[in-house]
């Protein structure tokens, strides 16, 4: 009914997603607000429950420099990953997983932020993105075409190091390269041939869409005024994204975007059994017990069956 009810007041606007990710306090809200002057709400700890959105227009000034054709951003803040406070919630990894998918799945630009140079923490959630992404195929089956693609930025928070990209490049390759055969080996488990990379589910340039950010405050908080760097990397991210959206992805009216929403989440639901692991290699080890028990399985039911036609083979010659 909001989805509907805004679609009345904008009319047959279209609209762009632009959603974010990280771990608990890694400044999400802080960086969309940066970004586009919105007003998320910032503190300390879990600050931001489940999942807000504001929908924002589109600067005329950019709109006509990108030639963009959507006239609104909806931009989408998530709960942070990895939550202390749900440390002894049993289901909190299925949880992350879930709000992961459902976050990357709408926007059609996923910012993945992390808070300083560590990107480990969020790799065994998105080998968990990409098998669900793989796995729900038919709802996201506009995610697997060449021209209507999603895509992905890298945001490293609090990294002041001029020269971050020289010294972070083996450690991101290390992640490409592990994402890739995440993807490769999700694919071959789900039979679809052409998809081999982590950039054919996720547009992904190591070029372009990674970024490293300065520290928020230059001194120390509560009089430390905001450092301007981090201003500019915040405006340099926002033209990567309106690039990103200028170059073909989709944009979508309101109520267009309401049913997205629903098949996404009624897809998330469908799958809810792959976000119980933790990572690729919990399922990897899943599926080779799941192999061992058939093969297993299939030998004792051949045993049985082979014992019973002995048996009954010697209860007939006794009877003749």
């Amino acid at each position: 009914s909001v989805f509907q009810a805004l679609n009345e007041m904008v009319g047959e606007k279209r609209c762009s997603m632009v959603s974010v990710i990280g771990l608990q306090s890694s400044g999400k809200s802080t960086l969309l607000n940066s970004m586009y002057g919105s007003d998320f709400s910032v503190s300390s700890g879990r600050c931001t429950q489940g999942v807000f959105l504001k929908l924002l227009p589109v600067n005329r000034a950019d709109k006509l420099k990108y030639q963009i054709q959507n006239d609104f951003i909806l931009v989408i803040d998530t709960e942070g990953l990895r939550s202390p406070e749900l440390l002894d919630d049993k289901k909190r990894d299925t949880r992350d997983n879930e709000f992961a998918a459902l976050s990357v799945g709408l926007g059609n630009v996923s910012l993945i932020n992390m808070f300083g140079e560590n990107i480990s923490d969020l790799k065994d959630i998105l080998q968990i993105v990409v098998l669900s992404f793989l796995r729900m195929k038919i709802s996201l089956g506009n995610l697997f075409t060449e021209n209507v693609q999603n895509c992905c930025m890298f945001l490293h928070q609090n990294v002041n190091s001029i020269n971050a990209n020289e010294k972070m490049e083996a450690g991101l390759q290390n992640l490409v390269n592990c994402l890739d055969e995440a993807t490769k080996e999700a694919a071959e488990t789900e039979n679809i041939q052409q998809i081999r990379t982590f950039n054919q589910v996720l547009k992904f340039d190591t070029n372009q869409h990674v970024m490293y950010f300065p520290g928020l405050w230059k001194g120390d908080p509560p009089m430390a005024p905001v450092n301007p760097t981090y201003c500019k990397k915040a405006e340099e991210a926002k033209i990567i994204v309106l690039k990103a959206l200028q170059s073909g992805l989709p944009s979508l009216q309101l109520n267009e975007i309401f049913y997205k929403i629903d098949e996404l989440w009624n897809g998330v639901l469908t799958e809810n059994f792959i976000f119980n692991f933790k990572n690729g290699m919990y399922i990897k080890a899943y599926d080779a017990l799941e192999k061992e028990f058939r093969k297993l399985s299939n030998t004792f039911q051949d045993s049985m069956s082979k014992v019973r036609r002995d048996k009954e083979t010697k209860l007939i010659k006794k009877e003749e």
